[in-house]
């Protein structure tokens, strides 16, 4: 009937059975559906493992409908079914933009939350719990990702099988490695059944073969767009590019390549983006807009001598007056402003690069960013808030967040007229205790 009860019958099965490992506490750590129980694996007549779930009424309740919620129990509140449906399907939803797989998501919302599993055994005994259905594949990656990465071969019950072979409750599974091995098949990802194998294999694919995955989605976009007839040298343009990256959390046109090449963006998805975006485009090449297009910040940058371009700054490396600078040259936006060591000029075209510099403008106070590295205290915040106003600093944005190691991270945005204001402000907060780390980010 309670939770307490829940945690008492564990700890009699505790006394009458022998457990295989530690028990899993989906109460206190619900599931990422909201799912809640207490599980954990005895043995019977001390050779044969059987898993034992003990939940609430109310959570069996709500697991039978993929709708269990944690917070229902912490507060003791009654929760309307339609705000869980809701919160489930946005947790969906962040998942699927996460991993940018539609299968993924659609077997999140079709499995049963306590699907049914198979426990089988390495060959020193120890029980390994597998979705149904699962092979050696899956068992090779739930050991560790290495074994999996290396995997060649199987025996099961002494036996060698394909890699392919169903397992069953019981089996004893052992894994054949190859250090020489090039890695996981592409195909492994429609074999495996669990999504933690799922995900391994993708990080494989995803960071120890960028380079090959670069090529490979470069090549893959470039035929596409010919069977579709786009030229996309018009169609990437600097606008195109930039909305890209912000829809699908990219950081350059190398991730985007290495994201089609290892499966978790389609060139379908770019090359709808890039014709939805290039049908809207102004298709001028003029790159130098007048006067009449300017930004807020203009007069602070001169570019070979001018100052009626239309200019912006960029906002990942924020310049101030005091870093070296350079400018880019965009097809429709005017000229971007960089500092000279933005990584973002890496993916730059050489040609489009050009000289500018800083006017000399006492007054023009500009945006400058600070990460802090600090202990998990109260009134840091406050603190660090006071010091910035004794200054006579604006402070224009706060935020901070709470780290696993008993640290925090705040970010600030401050105004300040120069980056030598702004490395002034570091040193001075630098010298707070409680301050692990600071740097301009």
């Amino acid at each position: 009937n309670t939770i307490d009860e829940c945690y008492s019958v564990l700890g009699k099965i505790f006394t009458i059975f022998t457990p295989l490992g530690n028990f899993k506490d989906y109460i206190s750590h619900p599931k990422e559906n909201g799912y809640q129980a207490l599980h954990t694996i005895v043995l019977l007549n001390e050779k044969t493992p059987l898993e034992i779930q003990i939940r609430t009424f109310d959570m069996h309740e709500y697991n039978e409908y993929g709708l269990a919620s944690h917070w229902a129990y912490k507060d003791k509140s009654k929760v309307d079914k339609n705000d869980l449906r809701i919160n489930y399907m946005r947790k969906l939803m962040k998942t699927l933009q996460e991993e940018h797989n539609e299968d993924e998501l659609l077997q999140l919302m079709t499995q049963d939350v306590y699907s049914d599993n198979i426990f089988v055994q390495t060959p020193l005994g120890k029980v390994i719990q597998l979705p149904e259905s699962s092979n050696p594949i899956d068992f090779a990656y739930n050991i560790h990702s290495k074994i999996g990465n290396q995997c060649v071969g199987a025996k099961v019950n002494g036996k060698i099988v394909p890699l392919t072979t169903p397992l069953n409750y019981g089996d004893v599974v052992e894994i054949i490695t190859n250090v020489n091995a090039k890695g996981p098949s592409r195909d492994w990802l429609k074999l495996v059944k669990s999504n933690s194998a799922k995900k391994k294999i993708r990080d494989f694919f995803k960071h120890e073969m960028k380079e090959d995955n670069i090529k490979r989605g470069k090549s893959m976009l470039e035929a596409q767009a010919k069977v579709r007839g786009m030229n996309l040298s018009e169609c990437m343009t600097d606008k195109a590019l930039e909305a890209i990256y912000d829809k699908y959390s990219l950081s350059s046109l190398d991730d985007m390549y290495s994201s089609i090449g290892y499966g978790s963006l389609t060139t379908q998805q770019v090359l709808n983006k890039l014709d939805s975006i290039s049908k809207n485009e102004d298709k001028t090449e003029n790159y130098v807009v007048k006067t009449h297009r300017k930004y807020k910040n203009e007069s602070t940058v001169s570019v070979k001598g001018q100052t009626d371009l239309m200019i912006k700054f960029c906002k990942h490396c924020n310049p101030l007056p005091g870093d070296a600078i350079i400018g880019f040259i965009s097809r429709a936006n005017g000229i971007t402003i960089h500092r000279t060591t933005c990584h973002t000029l890496s993916h730059c075209e050489l040609e489009r690069l050009i000289e500018c510099e800083w006017n000399s403008q006492e007054n023009q106070k500009m945006i400058g960013s600070i990460t802090i590295i600090t202990q998990n205290k109260t009134g840091v915040i406050s603190s660090i808030s006071k010091k910035i106003n004794d200054l006579d600093i604006n402070i224009t944005g706060i935020s901070s967040k709470n780290n696993n190691n008993n640290t925090g991270t705040i970010y600030l945005q401050v105004e300040v007229k120069s980056r030598e204001e702004l490395n002034d402000l570091i040193n001075k907060l630098n010298n707070f205790s409680f301050v692990l780390d600071i740097y301009r980010a």
